[in-house]
């Protein structure tokens, strides 16, 4: 099969880049230096990430100090990822791990509680979330502080579910990988940054609304899901634990790599299709808020591809080569707006249907 981060995404969405990415990276690595979340080989992996890149396109009109807690937070977590997580450099068992995420938990629970013993070698993870969660209080509502929290126990939560799949070598079904996916690579926590990053919060009631926490999840997944695909190649050549969108449809379909790339580019078009769709309807009667929200998600969705089609974390198998961005594509391979068969997802489409019989309701009226 091709280079998985060379294919051609359908992605129709506009893109802006803020002109300090250097800076905030530079400042990124700066910050987890202080901390000593790498070490000396690591760092020359995070050092080419290119995580001011990322921030600059996920919060091109983002005010600088919360964007540089995001570019800090993104940090952290690829930092987590590759000690503890995906690649497990220090080989945790399970029990530790769960006492590890329940630590950090307790970190973004109560920041100012007196501090463990810093002899833990986690120490400079649980510091660090600990200053990610103070400077956040600064410049956020305690609202948004809270939704925050929340999503990050989500993630937590799905490490270790993550963790125990790698574990005892199991590979889930579609359904269940897509309801992990959706928390494990920790855009619930990721997404509820834009609001704050650009001064606003957006109300409860505008945030609860069924059409915008699809969009909220549609997001999470396109980028679980894309990102799957721009790093199997090195996913496959470093670890290869089954925990990735192509093993998990080559196993359920007993189907060829190749064959299971065709169809989760399907899948993920079809998911991109309604986005698109649910977008267009939601920003028709948007608040400036909403659409800026709204707006600020389609962002994500494009940054991801383009930053991660360039990052060198997955333009080689040792983290250190960059590669060039293909092209787009103009089509999508399937924009059929029937539910796709994934349970944990389908209400997705019913909210689409609902949209429409509303609309369909108040012209009759």
């Amino acid at each position: 099969m091709p280079p998985t981060r060379s294919l051609r995404f359908y992605c129709p969405l506009s893109c802006e880049q803020r002109p300090d990415a250097t800076y905030l990276g530079q400042r990124a690595l700066e910050w987890a230096d202080h901390f000593g979340l790498v070490a000396a080989a690591e760092r020359r992996r995070l050092a080419r990430i290119d995580i001011g890149l990322l921030t600059s396109l996920v919060l091109p009109h983002g005010l600088y100090v919360p964007a540089q807690i995001a570019a800090d937070f993104s940090a952290w977590l690829f930092a987590l990822d590759d000690r503890y997580c995906d690649e497990r450099q220090q080989n945790l068992q399970l029990p530790e791990l769960a006492a590890l995420l329940a630590r950090l938990t307790r970190v973004l629970e109560a920041p100012t509680a007196e501090p463990s013993s810093g002899s833990t070698p986690a120490w400079p993870f649980i510091s660090a979330l600990r200053d990610l969660r103070l400077r956040l209080a600064a410049v956020a509502t305690p609202t948004q502080v809270a939704r925050w929290v929340a999503a990050m126990r989500a993630y937590f939560t799905a490490t270790l579910w993550e963790a125990t799949n790698r574990t005892h070598k199991v590979i889930p079904d579609l359904d269940a990988y897509t309801m992990l996916r959706m928390h494990s690579g920790a855009m619930g926590p990721s997404i509820l940054l834009l609001d704050i990053a650009d001064g606003y919060e957006l109300s409860t009631t505008t945030m609860s609304r069924p059409d915008v926490q699809a969009l909220m999840e549609m997001t999470c997944v396109l980028a679980g899901w894309d990102n799957d695909l721009i790093s199997y190649d090195k996913e496959a050549a470093r670890v290869g634990d089954g925990q990735n969108l192509l093993d998990v449809l080559a196993y359920q379909n007993q189907s060829t790599t190749d064959q299971a790339l065709h169809q989760a580019i399907a899948l993920r078009d079809r998911v991109m299709s309604l986005f698109l769709r649910l977008r267009e309807r939601v920003l028709h009667d948007a608040s400036p808020e909403l659409a800026r929200y709204v707006t600020s998600l389609s962002y994500w969705v494009r940054a991801n591809i383009q930053w991660g089609q360039q990052s060198a974390r997955y333009g080689s198998t040792d983290g250190l080569t960059n590669s060039m961005p293909p092209g787009r594509a103009t089509h999508p391979t399937d924009n059929d707006l029937t539910p796709l068969p994934i349970p944990t997802i389908r209400w997705w489409w019913q909210t689409l249907d609902r949209e429409q019989s509303l609309a369909a309701s108040t012209t009759r009226r």
